[in-house]
């Protein structure tokens, strides 16, 4: 369960505020995070040489897992994350130019910062009894955030049905989500900030009602 400390002799547990369905797999019957993520985490607990080996014998299995592992890195969040300039690094080396300093949640923070939308709070922690989930940049006082998504065309049903279960319940709990993919922060940037500015104002008009508007109160 997550947020449960349990002390392990012989192994760790590790755990991420950033998965997202896209991330998992399943593998004869149990979930497990995809070649893409388990390569993408694994500079935070292996030695260099080994992650080059992993790296170049996922590219030789499937030559289009680099151009999946490049986007998906580009889209996590940096700062915090052990091993990302080192990944960067080894990707720009097989890509043949670099992979850029700036992540897809501090591009989306800049856009919303950009169309004057209040400071989010970024990871934003929601829990309901075992139910954990971090929104990218959200606005508790109205329940609304920005998902940062990734769209992989190679994701199977299971990790579509994570995400999907996952919204659901932010649902249930009253928040209202807005997803955007990197391209709509980066080549569509304009259009989107529009986009974003005009369903933030249409929630903070539903969840605040205008002042001198009357209240109906209850009969005593």
């Amino acid at each position: 369960m997550r947020g449960r400390r349990r002390k392990r002799r012989s192994w760790k547990v590790h755990e991420s505020r950033t998965l997202r369905g896209v991330d998992l797999t399943i593998v004869d019957g149990i979930p497990a995070t995809s070649v893409v993520r388990t390569i993408l985490d694994l500079p935070a607990v292996a030695h260099p040489y080994l992650v080059g080996k992993a790296v170049d014998h996922a590219c030789r299995r499937d030559p289009a897992v680099l151009d999946a592992i490049v986007r998906r890195h580009r889209e996590l969040p940096r700062r915090g994350r052990r091993g990302a300039v080192l990944l960067s690094r080894m990707l720009a080396e097989r890509v043949g130019e670099p992979i850029g300093d700036t992540d897809f949640e501090t591009i989306a923070l800049r856009l919303v910062r950009s169309v004057g939308l209040p400071h989010p709070m970024p990871q934003y922690e929601v829990r309901d009894d075992d139910f954990v989930a971090y929104l990218d940049l959200a606005w508790p006082d109205i329940k609304w955030f920005v998902e940062c998504d990734s769209l992989d065309e190679h994701s199977g049903k299971g990790p579509h049905e994570w995400d999907r279960m996952r919204r659901r319940h932010l649902k249930r709990l009253g928040w209202d989500p807005v997803e955007v993919t990197y391209d709509d922060v980066t080549t569509r940037a304009a259009q989107t900030g529009q986009e974003l500015r005009e369903l933030y104002d249409a929630r903070a008009r539903a969840k605040r009602p205008e002042s001198g508007v009357p209240q109906t109160l209850d009969p005593c």
